[in-house]
């Protein structure tokens, strides 16, 4: 069982393929692309942190993704019977993981890692994929190709960032 993070992938909302210029000609080329993308990287078994935005209609892709979901609400889910949390904690290998949707809802006493979304691909100089000094991943699927990221590859670039220090 592998565990992965993602988030933003907005499944059949047509107008972020030109609000995030995204790389499609249109809703169902995205969603197949992205769906694909997702079914071939996770098992039915391994275990998936969705931060935010799967879709406006959940229910209707949920059945059609691999994993075990677990589903951190973001500022366009609109959950009617799908257990969610607005934020979660995640431990892995001694590191603690806060992930929450929108940057912005990091507390502030938190000094450890976060694991976000909601800024797409819009502000990479402020919300890049690792951004070291702020302890912060943008996980949004503009900023990884479109298909969830192992944790353990964040672990990884993580502690690569502690022995160079």
């Amino acid at each position: 069982m592998n565990t992965f993070v993602t988030s933003d992938l907005h499944l059949g909302h047509a107008n972020i393929i030109k609000y995030c210029n995204r790389p499609f000609d249109d809703v169902d080329q995205m969603n197949e692309y992205i769906v694909n993308n997702w079914n071939t990287n996770i098992k039915p078994n391994d275990r998936v942190y969705l931060i935010g935005d799967l879709s406006f209609h959940p229910e209707d892709w949920i059945p059609k993704l691999n994993g075990r979901i677990v589903f951190i609400k973001g500022n366009h889910d609109k959950f009617k019977n799908i257990q969610h949390f607005n934020k979660f904690i995640l431990g892995w290998k001694g590191i603690h993981f806060y992930l929450v949707h929108d940057p912005e809802n990091i507390p502030t006493f938190w000094k450890g890692w976060s694991i976000c979304g909601h800024h797409h691909n819009n502000f990479p100089d402020r919300f890049p994929f690792f951004d070291k000094e702020n302890k912060r991943f943008n996980v949004s699927v503009e900023m990884t190709n479109y298909k969830p990221v192992d944790i353990e590859y964040i672990y990884k670039l993580i502690r690569r960032k502690e022995e160079i220090i």
